[in-house]
């Protein structure tokens, strides 16, 4: 039997992770179509976009024109990939691809070469994105219609009001981190409680749930769960409300 063993390395599991890319340097070399919907997928994340290529699609020329991003009408050069946290290669000339790699490998910055897993360190996965919420499914570069398929099938698992519903609990996330920085055990119980409040299918019915009203009703249902978080005495007069009058963590035990 034939050993398949150095084909099926090309196709190895990668460590996933979400990168914060705002204010960082990303470049793409080649500027075609299949590099145009790289920079798309990108303008929404805020990096600095730097794009070399001789010769650019219309939409990445109006893109440089309006200052969403800088493209360099020359062929890739030395030098292009320092200082940048990412690079991605789609000019699809396998000399450029070639220097771009090594380029990359000597900076120590991540590339990805369309079409090419073995000379990847990394792969964008296909992405559901519902404001806040990302579902990535990825096959690790063995089959992409694969994953875009899963990605179709569960598409419709999240409908709109995944983004105002997940904006609320983050509102309420980051009122509760400040109120109860001094008691970690009661804010994770408001947190749990939060996600049970059915805030996402009040918001699907047309509701405007304020943050306050979110977070006083996360705080009620962590006092009344199955299993009511106790508190110690110096706990129970703390301030917890978002309005004016104070709520007692009393009745929570």
């Amino acid at each position: 039997m034939q050993n398949n063993s150095d084909e099926c390395s090309a196709y190895r599991a990668g460590y996933p992770l979400v990168l914060d890319i705002r204010n960082q340097n990303v470049v793409v070399i080649g500027a075609g179509a299949v590099a145009e919907r790289k920079v798309r997928s990108l303008l929404d994340y805020g990096p600095c976009i730097h794009v070399v290529a001789p010769h650019a699609t219309d939409q990445i020329k109006t893109w440089d024109r309006e200052g969403d991003i800088v493209w360099s009408p020359r062929a890739y050069r030395n030098g292009d990939v320092a200082d940048s946290i990412l690079v991605f290669c789609a000019c699809g000339v396998e000399s450029v691809e070639k220097r771009v790699q090594a380029e990359a490998h000597h900076c120590h910055t991540l590339i990805n070469v369309v079409d090419v897993p073995r000379a990847c360190g990394f792969i964008v996965p296909s992405v559901v994105s519902r404001g806040p919420l990302r579902v990535a499914i990825s096959t690790s570069g063995a089959a992409p219609a694969v994953a875009r398929s899963i990605r179709c099938s569960i598409e419709d698992m999240f409908d709109a009001n995944w983004e105002p519903y997940l904006e609320l609990l983050g509102r309420v996330r980051l009122h509760a981190q400040k109120a109860l920085k001094a008691y970690p055990d009661v804010r994770r119980a408001v947190l749990l409680a939060s996600s049970k409040c059915g805030f996402r299918e009040r918001i699907a019915a047309g509701e405007h749930i304020s943050t306050e009203d979110a977070y006083a009703t996360a705080l009620d249902r962590a006092r009344t769960c199955d299993r009511p978080l106790k508190v110690s005495s110096s706990e129970a007069n703390i301030d917890v409300s978002c309005r004016s009058t104070s709520a007692t963590m009393g009745c929570m035990r």
